[in-house]
């Protein structure tokens, strides 16, 4: 997600297509590690806090698409 973080974008079209790339990018040579489990309580107060660092969700993310 750092390549995207550090792109520049004119448009919400640029951004979203960058992201497609991104993602075919990692599905195209997906890395296995070892199994991992996240726990994340799907209520109000996660879901308002999504954008955090620290929030569940955003680990939850950060474990299906890691940051290079």
């Amino acid at each position: 997600m750092n390549e995207l973080e550090t792109g520049t974008y004119y448009s919400e079209e640029e951004v979203d297509r960058a992201l497609v790339e991104l993602m075919e990018k990692y599905a195209a040579a997906p890395t296995y590690g070892a199994q991992t489990t996240v726990t994340v309580s799907l209520n109000f107060k996660t879901l308002s806090a999504a954008g955090a660092e620290d929030s569940e969700i955003t680990s939850l993310i950060d474990t299906i698409l890691p940051v290079e």
